[in-house]
Parts: structure tokens; C-alpha cells; sequence
């Protein structure tokens, strides 16, 4: 992929974790149940953090690096959600957060169908290694919202192993 499609997806990509970005914010605010928003700060913070290499890529591009020396900037390595100890186990539940993890699902599921077809046109080693660990992330986010969708389901005071 040239520099100039990559920019041009990269700069897809920043839209759409900045979107989702800014609705866990929302959310985390918003919902009622604490190990949603615990999930939710997780995820914003996880888009942050994604945002801020995207974006130091992006502009390593506008300034006329290669994709190489642009790619190398985005070094490996993705935290993993770290939650109150307890927290899962408290039983609470939260109406309206199905209506959020269905919106949370859409963001994700266009961060990830963006990355796949990214992939598809790169032909960079360098390009192929950030938006591989950029999908990477993204998939854990959804398993994540996977298992926020289970827990919530979950009955008040069942143990999930019924």
C-alpha cells in the first residue's frame, strides 16, 4: 500500500476510535452498573491509547518519513483490563447497558472490519505490523464486551456455572 492509502486508512481508523473513544466516555459515565463502566473505562482508556500511536504515525507520514520509519514508531504491547477484586462477583446488573454494548458492538465491530480490509490492501511489512496489533487489540476489546454481555445476563446471585 503506498503512503498515501495508508495515511488516508490510517486516518479512517483514528475517526473510528476516536468515535468509540468518546462513547466509553459517555458510557462509563452513564451506566449504572460498576463493572460496566469499569469495562467502559477499560476500553476508552484502551482507545486512547491506540489513538495516540495511530496518531503519531500519521503524522510521521504528513512529515514526510517513510511508512517504515512511521511504522517503527508504534512499539508492541497491549495492557490487559485489570479490574477491583470482586467486582465480577457482586451481581449487580444494568438495563440500560444493553443498549450501550449494542452501540460498544457496532464501534468495534467497524474498527474491526476497517482494520481486516486495511489488511488486505497492505503490502508493507511495517503497515501489516501495526494494523496486525492494532486488530489484535481490537479483538481482545470485543471478547471483552463479550464477557460484559455474559456477566450481565448472568441472573442476580447466580454463579454463571448452573
Amino acid at each position: 500500500m503506498a503512503v498515501e492509502a495508508a495515511a488516508s486508512a490510517l486516518c479512517r481508523l483514528l475517526e473510528l476510535q476516536s468515535e468509540a473513544m468518546d462513547f466509553y466516555d459517555m458510557a462509563k459515565e452513564r451506566c449504572p452498573a460498576e463493572v460496566a463502566r469499569a469495562v467502559f473505562a477499560v476500553l476508552g482508556r484502551d482507545k486512547r491509547r491506540l489513538t495516540a500511536k495511530l496518531a503519531a504515525v500519521q503524522a510521521a507520514l504528513r512529515a514526510g518519513q517513510s511508512l517504515a520509519t512511521a511504522c517503527a514508531l508504534v512499539e508492541n504491547g497491549g495492557g490487559k483490563a485489570a479490574f477491583p477484586p470482586g467486582l465480577l462477583e457482586r451481581g449487580e446488573t444494568c438495563l440500560q447497558d444493553d443498549q450501550m454494548l449494542t452501540v460498544a458492538f457496532r464501534l468495534e465491530e467497524a474498527c474491526l472490519r476497517h482494520l481486516e480490509n486495511s489488511l488486505l490492501d497492505a503490502s508493507d511489512t511495517q503497515e501489516r505490523f501495526i494494523l496486525d496489533q492494532a486488530l489484535e487489540e481490537e479483538r481482545r476489546h470485543w471478547v471483552l464486551l463479550s464477557d460484559l454481555r455474559q456477566y450481565l445476563e448472568r441472573p442476580a446471585g447466580s454463579s454463571g456455572n448452573d
